[in-house]
């Protein structure tokens, strides 16, 4: 049965992850499309509990704490998907998403020179810059 981030999930837990922990994985999701995101955080928040190196669970938790606003929390959890997987690229896009959604927070009272909130900014977000540890950052420019 897939549904680990391009795992195979199984009964017996072939793929490493605990049956337990995937159960509570599951029924997190199951939580969240339901629209009960605190149940499905408890859920989540479990399986990490069984299975410390869960990348799915820490990922569809940073999505639940996104939706909630709890955005460190959601930055936190999607470092830890990023920790454990590198190469995950939607945790890295999500994680940066949700640090625009943190700095726009931190800017609501604009000063005038700030071309973000200037009247017709546009806001282009296509260069990435390399950080000294290799890692990609998203550079925003804004063009008036």
């Amino acid at each position: 049965m897939p549904g680990l981030g391009g795992r195979n999930m199984t009964p017996s837990g072939n793929n490493g992850i605990p049956r337990e922990a995937q159960c509570l994985y599951l029924q997190g999701l199951d939580y969240s499309q339901e629209g009960k995101v605190e149940d499905a955080i408890s859920s989540l928040s479990a399986a990490v509990q069984i299975e410390p190196c869960f990348c799915s669970a820490y990922n569809a938790m940073g999505n639940c704490l996104d939706r909630l606003g709890r955005y460190e929390e959601a930055i936190r959890n999607y470092e830890k998907v990023i920790e454990l997987d590198p190469s995950h690229a939607a945790a890295r896009f999500k994680r940066d998403l949700v640090l625009l959604k943190v700095w726009r927070r931190s800017t609501e009272n604009p000063v005038s020179t700030d071309p973000f909130h200037q009247k017709n900014s546009v806001v282009r977000s296509d260069t990435a810059l390399q950080t000294a540890g290799g890692e990609p950052r998203w550079f925003f420019r804004y063009e008036t």
